[in-house]
């Protein structure tokens, strides 16, 4: 074996020892080169039977070492890139970036992995990316699901956590979360619990209120698909630059899809022969001024509308309507394969006569929700 050392001493690369994850009594050197700087290399001296232990990839490749040097044979091409010693220590050169060989030692360590003391980090999932297809290529498939639980733990996964979430972000807007992010990784490692929260939150954002730039960079308008959030913030921003081509049409498709089918529903709700029944208009003028259908269909002001009938029957169909609206996120954003079809909204709202509906519910899910809104008269 070659010196590690004395071969880099006439390369111009620097190579430095990491402040953490440099053992004395580690038995292996892992070379990494460092993402910001090509030519910066960051050495982890860390134990064999720790990377083991968390890897099975790493625990095969040790023991055909093992039996090869016992044999006295070097032809194991697995482990043949250890050929070099630093400081008398096997060296291990990877192709992995320094940062993401740090992140992913942390939790092997007993560290934590993301150390915030805040609800919802919008770095998080950023921070996670590389270690977990990391974490992924050696087959750390125990860490793998520690770190998909931090994922969920912030990212609303029901209706009445998203409104703690939208709560919370009213009186701290610096927490609202980065959805793209969120959709790659949910992508890449199947969390799928996550989506519906975070393409409806990226369909609330504007195509130039980039998060790196911290808000929108113009106000220009993509007429056809309306793309500029019509309340733009700067606290909803996204990372634009990571979205596939994939998950950007599932985005359009929703982006479309969602205000159709609500503004249809609104038709089947309010059906008041009344001339000064406002109700119905003053929701779709709701509807169109804004993006976020969930919180418009829980601060809608029923003093606005000023026919009393309506008024009375109006509350209970827009919970479902709302609900409803949640539970099809998979479906609107075509995310979910194994769901044919947009759910039957209209079935599930009454008249504002309170008289039933004609159509007869769709069945299943459909009674549950309407069960106690429709009677005879």
């Amino acid at each position: 074996m070659t010196d590690y050392k004395q071969d880099r001493a006439s390369n111009p690369q620097l190579v430095e020892k990491h402040p953490t994850f440099w053992f004395s009594d580690g038995s292996l050197v892992i070379a990494a080169k460092s993402k910001k700087r090509s030519d910066h290399i960051i050495l982890f001296k860390v134990h064999k039977s720790v990377l083991a232990h968390h890897s099975p990839i790493f625990r095969d490749m040790f023991e055909i070492s093992d039996i090869s040097e016992k044999r006295g044979r070097e032809e194991n091409d697995l482990f043949r890139s250890v050929q070099q010693v630093y400081e008398g220590v096997p060296v291990l050169e990877v192709q992995d970036t320094a940062e993401d060989w740090a992140g992913l030692l942390r939790p092997m360590y007993g560290e934590v992995v993301a150390s915030s003391s805040r609800r919802y980090n919008p770095d998080l999932e950023l921070m996670l990316l590389g270690l977990m297809r990391l974490a992924k290529k050696y087959g750390m498939d125990k860490l793998i699901r520690l770190l998909i639980s931090l994922v969920e733990a912030q990212w609303p996964r029901t209706l009445m956590e998203w409104d703690m979430y939208t709560a919370h972000t009213k009186k701290h807007p610096e927490a609202h979360l980065e959805p793209v992010a969120a959709i790659v990784l949910a992508t890449e490692h199947g969390i799928t619990s996550i989506l519906p929260a975070a393409f409806y939150m990226l369909s609330q954002i504007g195509i130039y209120d980039d998060y790196d730039s911290n808000g929108p960079k113009t106000k220009e308008l993509t007429a056809r698909w309306g793309l500029l959030s019509q309340r733009e913030t700067k606290e909803l921003t996204a990372r634009w630059d990571l979205l596939s081509q994939r998950d950007y049409r599932r985005l359009i498709f929703g982006k479309e899809a969602l205000p159709e089918r609500i503004e249809g529903s609104v038709a089947t709700l309010f059906r008041c022969s009344s001339w000064a029944c406002t109700g119905k208009a003053a929701l779709l003028n709701s509807l169109r001024d804004q993006r976020d259908f969930l919180s418009i269909l829980t601060s809608l002001k029923l003093t606005d509308i000023r026919c009393s009938e309506c008024v009375e029957t109006v509350q209970d169909p827009l919970r479902i309507l709302r609900e409803l609206t949640w539970d099809s996120l998979p479906v609107v954003f075509n995310f979910e394969d194994n769901i044919s079809a947009f759910p039957e909204i209209n079935d599930n709202l009454t008249d504002c006569d309170s008289r039933p509906i004609a159509r007869p519910p769709s069945p299943g899910w459909a009674n549950k929700h309407t069960h106690g809104l429709r009677h005879e008269k």
